[in-house]
Parts: structure tokens; C-alpha cells; sequence
């Protein structure tokens, strides 16, 4: 009874959203319900491949969904921005008091704490991992001080409830389309064996996660909330729809993190990143987590990226950029908010921390810590986990540590 009664409140919330339910006959085998998230993607889907709406509307009856009278809302035929028109929110990141552990167990608790890094995929996100878990690691045991630097979206992890007081969020972002095909790369051509052609790039490209109206991949990992609006329709391609709940997702991101990092600039996000945390100079030394040949964690060949002209011509579109609007807008307010966090720093005191971070990884090069360095996968494609596990702070994260402990403790920094 109790059952019959939550499926019942369960289809009249669907109603009063807009959407009409009806059970499928026994040939159909069961009810299939539509949330407005899956509508809207096969709206999409149809509209790309030029069907009219009265068709879309017909197959989606087909389908068991009713579009509601005011459907012209549903379906976002409004004429939105150019993506070059959005407004790009910037912020100058404050300093901290020095960094301090936070025991395993308190964070734990509804109220995050500690360090928690957001590894976006295909953002060097294990190289940023090694950094966020050697700084936690030098100052004391996994229990002692926890850090979160496994994959998982953000809005899944409760960051959002994190006690900000006694814990750091930050991620690294990337330039969209350098992420969005290196990410084909790794896990559909690599991984998934297929073939890297132009098609099936760009139609990568197009339907992949977070290039249907979601404003983007990198977007949508990092937030620490849900999507709140569609940003792209297939009616405007080259326009971006909502523009100002987009640029004020963005500025909501920017607000959540303690720091936001960019990948092109890595020594210059890190040297940032030591100086507001008030670190040491050793605790941002790293060895590049790709440095291992050409397999990935897992054994398998990674296949280089590349582009042809015809996709590069398409990642340079406007309906590109319209796709990836979330994307492109918090890449740029990274990128901006840097120099903005620099500035406040002060030039004087970044350039003299740069300078000391460079040294250190001269040192490190002369040391040759990424070639003694043990990842899981060798040189070679072979195994070797077990002996990764005595020089990685946690998979192909912070390899080489045991190096880098020894190169910190022969300078003075």
C-alpha cells in the first residue's frame, strides 16, 4: 500500500512538472518514464538530423511522453547569445592560514574536511592528485590527514557541505577541445578499440557527455551543484540559450573553490596554489604521471591524440564553442582569476616562489626522478603494481615520491 501510494505522489510530480505518463500496454513489457533531461536530449538528437517538430512530438508520444501545451518552452526555440558574448566571471583567490591536517575520521563526517581535489579526467589530473596527496603525505599518515583525490563528480561528493573552514577544494581545468580529444583518445580509441576516424570524432565530439546542452564536460564535474538550465538546442547551434544562469553557474563555481587551477600554466597554478596555502617549496614538487611510455595505468597502448583540418575547423566553430559554452566560460575565468590571484599575491613574491619552484625541479630532472620513478604499468606494458605501490602515494598518483623526498631534503628551500 505503501508502495502503490509513493509511485502514485511519484507520477503526479511528473505531471505538475509538464510531463503526462501513461503505462505501456504488456507488449511494451513496462512503464518507461521520461524525465525532462532525457526528453530534452532526444529533442536534440531529432532536431540534428532535421525532423520536423510535429514528427518529434509523435515519436515522443510513441514513446510513452506527452509534451504539454506550452511545448515551445519545452523545446528552447529562443534565440540566445553568441558564445563570444558571455560575460566571464573573474576572482582573485584569498590567502589561507597555513594548511593543517584534518584526521580521517572527523571528515568523515556531513561536514568535509580536509583536502579534497576535484580530478577532473583528462585535466593532468593524476599529476594533480600526486601534489594534493604529497602535501597531505608530508605532514602525516592517510589517517592522520585525509585527503579526497579520487576521480567522482563534485556535486556527488558533497562538497558543497564541506566545512570551509577546515578544508581546501580545488581542481585544474583545461582548454575544452584539447580535453574533449584527449578524452576520445584515452578511453574510446585506446580503451574502447575504435577507430579514430573523422566521423567518429566529431560525432564524439557532438554527442559525448556535456555536448548536448549540459555547456560542457568539465563544467558539469567541477560544480558543486546540479545543471541548472539547457544552454544549446539544435534550432540555434551557434547560439548559447539561458546566458545569465550560465555565467552565474560559473561565478557560483568560482565562489565554492578554495582555487582553480590551469593545466597550460601548471607551475604557475602550483606556485599559486603553494603561496596561499602557505606551503613549502618540496610540497609542490612532482613528477608528471605520463612519464611512464606509452600505456596507461591500466597496460593499455595509449594511441596519440591528433586532429584532422576538418575537425580542427569544427572546434573552432561557433557551434563548438555554443556546446561547450560552460566550458570555454570557466577555462576563461581560470585563466583570468590566475592573474587576478597573482596580482594580489604580489608580482615581487610570486616571481622569487616561481624562481625557487624551477630550481627544484631542475634538480629533480638532474636526479632523474622520472625515470627511476615505479608507475603500475612499465615502459614495457608489463605489470607492477605491487612495487608501484612502494613509490605512488595511490595508483599512478605521486610516483616518484621517494626521489622527491630526497631531493628536498639535499636543498634548502
Amino acid at each position: 500500500m505503501r508502495k502503490r501510494r509513493m509511485l502514485q505522489h511519484r507520477k503526479i510530480r511528473k505531471q505538475q512538472r509538464g510531463w503526462e505518463v501513461r503505462r505501456m500496454s504488456t507488449h511494451e513489457a513496462r512503464t518507461v518514464l521520461k524525465s525532462k533531461a532525457e526528453v530534452m536530449r532526444e529533442i536534440i538528437r531529432r532536431r540534428a538530423l532535421g525532423e520536423p517538430r510535429e514528427s518529434i512530438h509523435a515519436a515522443l508520444a510513441a514513446m510513452g511522453v506527452k509534451l504539454p501545451s506550452n511545448s515551445a518552452n519545452v523545446s528552447l526555440f529562443t534565440a540566445g547569445v553568441s558564445p563570444w558574448e558571455l560575460e566571464v566571471p573573474v576572482r582573485a583567490f584569498p590567502e589561507r592560514a597555513a594548511f593543517k591536517c584534518e584526521a580521517a575520521r572527523d571528515s568523515r563526517r556531513v561536514g568535509r574536511r580536509g583536502m579534497l581535489f576535484v580530478k577532473v579526467p583528462r585535466c593532468a589530473s593524476s599529476t594533480g592528485a600526486g601534489v594534493a596527496l604529497r602535501i597531505v603525505r608530508r605532514r602525516g599518515t592517510a589517517e592522520q590527514c585525509y585527503a579526497d583525490a579520487d576521480h567522482g563528480w563534485a556535486s556527488r561528493k558533497a562538497f558543497r557541505r564541506r566545512d570551509r573552514r577546515r578544508s581546501v577544494l580545488w581542481t585544474f581545468v583545461r582548454d575544452p577541445a584539447a580535453r574533449a580529444v584527449s578524452m576520445i583518445f584515452h578511453f574510446r580509441v585506446s580503451r574502447g578499440g575504435n577507430e579514430p576516424t573523422d566521423e567518429y570524432i566529431r560525432g564524439q565530439l557532438r554527442y559525448a557527455p556535456g555536448g548536448s546542452g549540459d555547456g560542457g564536460f568539465m563544467a558539469r564535474y567541477v560544480s558543486t551543484s546540479t545543471v541548472p538550465a539547457s544552454f544549446w538546442t539544435a534550432e540555434q547551434p551557434q547560439r548559447v540559450q539561458n546566458p545569465a544562469k550560465l555565467q552565474r553557474w560559473v561565478r557560483e563555481m568560482l565562489s565554492e573553490y578554495d582555487f582553480v587551477g590551469v593545466v597550460e600554466r601548471m607551475d604557475e597554478s602550483l606556485v599559486a596554489l603553494r603561496l596561499l596555502l602557505r606551503l613549502n617549496a618540496s610540497d609542490i614538487a612532482y613528477v608528471s604521471a605520463k612519464q611512464h611510455g606509452g600505456f596507461d595505468d591500466l597496460c593499455r597502448r595509449i594511441v596519440p591524440s591528433f586532429v584532422s583540418e576538418s575537425t580542427r575547423t569544427f572546434l573552432a566553430s561557433d557551434e563548438w564553442r555554443a556546446r561547450q559554452a560552460a566550458d570555454y566560460t570557466l577555462y576563461a575565468a581560470a585563466n583570468q582569476s590566475l592573474d587576478a590571484t597573482i596580482e594580489r599575491i604580489g608580482r615581487a613574491r610570486f616571481d622569487k616562489a616561481m624562481a625557487e619552484h624551477r630550481r627544484l625541479l631542475r634538480l629533480v630532472a638532474e636526479a632523474k626522478c622520472a625515470e627511476t620513478a615505479v608507475f603500475p604499468c612499465s615502459s614495457t606494458g608489463r605489470r607492477q603494481r605491487r612495487a608501484a605501490a612502494k613509490d605512488c602515494y595511490m595508483n599512478d598518483s605521486g610516483c616518484g615520491y621517494r626521489c622527491l623526498d630526497r631531493v628536498a631534503a639535499s636543498v634548502d628551500l
